[in-house]
């Protein structure tokens, strides 16, 4: 039952985040790149996007294309190895990820409507201890 709400959460927060960028002509595939960018640091290559995304190259190589087309990242060779391209944020990506950032406070006060503060607290310690758990169980989780 916990995952249903998890997942509802989660679907809900993305699709108000990706309604609010197509209006700039961001889809939702870019809007995750956009997202990691924001959150890791640009200079990323497509590679380390990828692979921290858990997307295949081509995906991530067309959302860079598109971002890129629309003036929200730019694509420059890495200095030691030229066959890399390193992902850097705009001026313009600058005003997506305010746009982002407000969605989610919006969405998180709506979450919260009615939650005390103890409430709250009591919930965050109990996810990061979930969170915790999962980090320390590794890539596989054995069944027996």
């Amino acid at each position: 039952m916990m995952w249903k709400y998890f997942a509802h959460i989660y679907r809900d927060l993305r699709n108000r985040i990706s309604a609010r960028l197509r209006k700039y002509n961001i889809g939702s595939g870019q809007s995750e790149v956009l997202r990691f960018l924001f959150h890791a640091g640009d200079g990323k290559s497509q590679d380390e996007i990828s692979r921290e995304l858990e997307l295949d190259n081509t995906t991530v190589t067309r959302a860079i294309q598109r971002l890129a087309k629309n003036g929200y990242v730019v694509k420059i060779k890495d200095e030691k190895d030229r066959r890399i391209n390193r992902i850097y944020l705009t001026e313009k990506a600058e005003k997506v990820d305010s746009i982002a950032k407000d969605t989610k406070e919006k969405v998180f006060e709506i979450l919260v409507d009615g939650v005390s503060d103890d409430e709250l607290e009591i919930f965050m310690k109990v996810l990061k201890r979930m969170y915790v758990n999962m980090e320390n169980t590794g890539e596989e989780i054995h069944f027996e």
